[in-house]
């Protein structure tokens, strides 16, 4: 009588196991794409991605998986993620690089915390009386919304927190810079800012459309729209609001530099020039992008629902991989040299190169 616990006789690994797995894949995907003949002719397309994701009703789901194939048999993406702060199952939805540093919100917790970038022990810099949920950090120190609306600033070693403003309820992004703060009310569709040092909110735009995320370069301020899907930008003192982009559905997450301003819809990684121009789509084909960063010549975007964060070249060629199966990321950091995320769902704050 055979030994049920005897092991079973094993054979030597295939070596051309994942080329076997990515040509699976590609047929499988193959497949989908001809029985869902999704088809539209007007979104702007990837050249580097034409083949991967002819058809736009893709999901990074499916279309990650041959992704990740073709990244995996080349070599990227093999450098593992660092955990550089365990989870506890905290909802987090910002982090923050500065100086080494890095600077994210524990909602239910209500606590914002700081974390070597190099590794080291959390500091707990303050308690918050409701959820935070936005921050911004420059060095007079850590700006953040609270669900309660108020605007706070503590130290960046920590120690009781001041109150800049209140009857920010409705408020959802935050942004800094060396003159202010910026902050998004989506609820009352306005684009804000107030003196550093508190006092009452001044009006950079009006009757924007849910306005989300905002960045600033220090000349001016852009913000996404996500219900009319209207990139937009205004002087940061206040004046006429510019249209960088429109048709962006859902647009969220936004970044910029020197040249461009990049943003992320649920299916699309985008950029259009500062001083104008045509939309140059960087990566079609997402399921559900969420955060973008603009870092080492790549644009690093967050996909919580395929636990992936990928890093887009913005002078063209393929996407890399920074890091898979690595939870829910959503608040996302860069400072150059590495990306930063934190899972969603358990909290866990990781790191990984920018790729090269």
């Amino acid at each position: 009588m055979t030994d049920p616990y005897e092991p079973l006789p094993t054979s030597p690994p295939d070596p051309n196991a994942r080329k076997k797995l990515g040509a699976l894949v590609g047929l499988v995907l193959a497949i989908i794409v001809v029985g869902r003949n999704l088809v539209d002719e007007d979104a702007p397309r990837s050249p580097t991605l034409e083949a991967l994701l002819p058809r736009r009703g893709l999901s990074l789901d499916l279309a990650m998986l041959t992704l990740l194939a073709d990244l995996d048999e080349s070599g990227a993406g093999r450098v593992p993620a660092l955990e550089l702060a365990a989870g506890r199952g905290d909802d987090t939805s910002s982090l923050v690089a500065f100086r080494g540093d890095l600077y994210w919100t524990a909602a239910r917790r209500r606590v914002v915390s700081r974390t070597p970038a190099a590794g080291g022990a959390t500091v707990e810099l303050t308690h918050t009386s409701a959820d935070p949920y936005s921050l911004a950090v420059d060095a007079a120190g850590v700006h953040g919304l609270t669900a309660s609306g108020e605007l706070l600033r503590v130290g960046l070693d920590g120690g009781a927190a001041t109150t800049l403003g209140t009857g920010f309820r409705g408020a959802h992004g935050i942004a800094v810079d060396e003159d202010g703060l910026y902050v998004t009310d989506e609820a009352g569709g306005r684009v804000l800012r107030i003196a550093k040092e508190g006092g009452p909110a001044l009006l950079v735009a009006v009757g924007q459309s849910r306005p989300l995320d905002v960045v600033t370069d220090g000349e001016n301020v852009y913000w996404t729209n996500t219900f009319d899907g209207a990139v937009m930008s205004a002087p940061r003192w206040g004046g006429p609001p510019t249209r960088v982009a429109e048709g962006q559905k859902r647009a969220h997450g936004i970044a910029v530099d020197a040249t461009h301003v990049y943003w992320v819809t649920p299916r699309a990684v985008r950029r259009a020039p500062i001083l104008g121009g045509p939309v140059e789509p960087l990566f079609d084909g997402l399921r559900f992008g969420w955060a973008i960063q603009v870092s080492a010549g790549h644009a690093i975007v967050a996909v919580p629902d395929s636990g992936a964060v990928i890093a887009v070249p913005i002078a063209g060629g393929p996407p890399r991989l920074v890091a898979a199966r690595r939870g829910k990321p959503e608040a996302l950091a860069a400072d150059g040299e590495h990306v930063y995320w934190i899972d969603e769902s358990g909290g866990a704050l990781y790191r990984a190169p920018i790729p090269r």
